[in-house]
């Protein structure tokens, strides 16, 4: 055995002990709370919005007529709005993050 066949055989082992005592401690994660819809769109249930600098700048009920109205807006405006869809506060659902 050469001398780079060693230096792999040692490398090989190191790491794989590295990575299952890594494992073992990722299974233990604290609870992580859900993050509050901000209420000024408590009005807009199930529709497309455009929020710029905290403010609500377009509404519309389809993503294409939210489109439409980002375009008759001013080009500074549109261009740092970012448009969301805000679901139904009855609606449940669970983002898996991994």
């Amino acid at each position: 055995m050469g001398p780079i066949e060693g230096w792999m055989r040692r490398w090989t082992r190191r790491s794989s002990q590295r990575y299952g005592a890594s494992m073992a401690s990722a299974t233990a994660r604290p609870r992580i709370r859900p993050v509050p819809r901000p209420r000024m769109l408590d009005d807009y249930d199930g529709c497309w919005v455009a929020v710029a600098n905290n403010k609500v700048v377009a509404a519309a009920e389809t993503s294409h007529q939210l489109a439409l109205q980002l375009q008759a807006l001013d080009h500074r405006i549109s261009r740092a709005a970012v448009v969301e869809y805000v679901r139904p506060s009855a609606d449940t659902y669970i983002v898996g993050v991994g």
